[in-house]
């Protein structure tokens, strides 16, 4: 059995979106039910759905909660062998924007994480703390380069948070990173460098989602 049992805060965010998401839909197919002809069986399912997924969202919130760093003022990992959080500064950690679960002073807290983290690189967002002397290495995978994937999650929540100059921070880097290196797996943030796999179809998707004029 494996020994590494560690709450992922990429995951957990992108599972309160979700269920968040699923709940609107839910919402919306019975605010609707009369003209989509929704017979009284599946409204009944709708509804307890719909309780199903309050209830998922308040865990995840609650899930999230318990992954915040006073210390680092950010979202960590945490083991859940030991019981404590893995303080490592991360990528992960502002999809809490995206997941919608950021309160007003964590937001202003992740946002001036996310400044230094811009100001030390040429490319954003990198994966890691590119200060973090120990962890972090610009073409190491995930311990610094640039995911697209992610930074297009990244700018949608930091629009919903109205944080409009860092979203287009992020939004140019990643125009000018595919520009400059097409479609590789990742990038480094400090050259702009391809990583990885070449013609990489999550980057390419992000070029037709976010750049569709490219």
């Amino acid at each position: 059995t494996s020994q590494f049992r560690v709450a992922d805060v990429c995951i957990n965010a992108l599972l309160l979106r979700a269920n968040k998401d699923l709940l609107w839909l839910c919402s919306k197919l019975l605010s609707e039910t009369s003209v989509l002809r929704i017979d009284a069986d599946t409204v009944q399912y709708i509804q307890k759905t719909i309780k199903q997924l309050h209830a998922w969202i308040e865990k995840g919130n609650q899930g999230l909660d318990s992954m915040w760093s006073e210390k680092l003022g950010m979202y960590c990992a945490f083991d859940e062998n030991t019981g404590a959080l893995v303080e490592v500064s991360t990528s992960a950690s502002f999809l809490a924007w995206y997941a919608g679960h950021a309160s007003a002073e964590r937001s202003k807290r992740l946002a001036g994480v996310l400044e230094e983290w811009l100001a030390a690189v040429s490319y954003g967002v990198p994966s890691i703390n590119p200060r973090d002397e120990l962890h972090f290495d610009s073409r190491r995978y995930w311990r610094g380069p640039v995911w697209l994937v992610v930074n297009w999650m990244i700018a949608q929540g930091l629009e919903r948070y109205e944080l409009y100059e860092l979203a287009e921070r992020v939004r140019r880097d990643s125009h000018q990173l595919i520009t400059n290196s097409e479609f590789y797996e990742y990038f480094d943030p400090i050259t702009g460098y391809g990583c990885g796999g070449a013609n990489f179809s999550w980057t390419a998707a992000m070029q037709l989602v976010w750049f569709p004029d490219l």
